[in-house]
């Protein structure tokens, strides 16, 4: 799969019109095929939009970035991490190289992580329960009776996948749909609020990342390669921005609002309790600017 993201990067990709359609060329100007491009003559690539193959030389940046990295593009990052992907210089390189091929999201964290001063915070799991049909049997025939918006992603969660994931170590289940499976939310609905009323983590449910935990008390394990950007000047220090959010909700006078929010993001998240606990073993502490980035990245040999 990562393979044939890495070949993608070769050729330069123009969306055209909001995703209606791909364009596809060379640099050199010669006209690219089905074959060349995807290893089968097809019109598209899973759920894509139909790909024009023409003979344009446009020219794009995919070969300017630095060494590629590949994985989930389920990620989740400290405010650092998401401020460096914002505004460091290589970050934004990384983004421009990416902008003109096929599927960068699963390459475009990675890579910028990796090529950063915060690789040896990296931790290779997204902390995400995901349920693939190809686990159950012939996949086809799932993404056959739920509809083709799912075809080629994970299975739709129904009551009994749900109740599994409550059993999980992660932070975060998908995907649900309510259209779909309206009873999974409801039995969502049931097991937060027993969790909520009780302030403690439900029957059956591990600690965050309990798995890797045990195995990787400290989580140094499957760490990336240092690159050449590991010494990269990092971004000057931003305001504690936290205590200036606060500051600027009292001078609104909406102190009662923004508690009010909190309460809303505790009922929404897969587990608060859970995931204060995550924070604090992942090193996220007050006052300290260091947390991990929980992403799974590999590098193509």
């Amino acid at each position: 799969r990562y393979t044939t993201h890495a070949a993608f990067r070769n050729f330069c990709w123009v969306e055209c019109d909001e995703g209606s359609g791909f364009v596809v060329s060379k640099p050199d100007g010669s006209l690219p095929t089905a074959e060349a491009v995807m290893g089968k003559r097809k019109c598209c690539w899973s759920r894509s939009a139909p790909i024009l193959y023409a003979a344009l030389g446009l020219q794009c940046r995919n070969q300017q970035a630095p060494s590629v990295f590949h994985g989930s593009q389920w990620a989740s990052m400290h405010r650092s991490m998401v401020r460096h992907v914002v505004e460091h210089p290589t970050a934004r390189r990384i983004i421009m190289a990416m902008e003109n091929t096929l599927l960068p999201d699963e390459a475009l964290l990675q890579t910028i992580a990796v090529n950063s001063p915060f690789r040896a915070s990296i931790i290779p799991a997204h902390l995400r329960f995901i349920e693939w049909p190809q686990l159950h049997g012939d996949a086809n025939k799932y993404w056959a009776t739920i509809g083709p918006q799912f075809h080629g992603g994970p299975m739709v969660l129904n009551a009994t996948l749900a109740h599994k994931a409550f059993r999980s170590p992660v932070m975060f289940a998908r995907k649900f749909d309510p259209s779909l499976y309206p009873e999974a939310l409801v039995a969502w609905d049931r097991w937060m609020a027993a969790k909520l009323m009780s302030q403690a983590p439900a029957t059956g449910q591990p600690p965050i990342a309990h798995n890797l935990l045990q195995a990787d008390p400290h989580l140094l394990h499957g760490i990336p390669p240092p690159t050449e950007h590991e010494d990269d000047a990092p971004l000057p220090a931003e305001p504690d921005q936290d205590q200036a959010d606060l500051w600027r909700w009292r001078a609104l006078g909406r102190r009662h609002e923004m508690e009010s929010a909190w309460v809303t993001v505790g009922a929404l998240a897969f587990g608060m309790a859970g995931l204060v606990g995550c924070c604090y073993r992942f090193g996220y502490r007050s006052g300290r600017s260091f947390g991990k980035q929980t992403l799974h990245s590999t590098k193509l040999v």
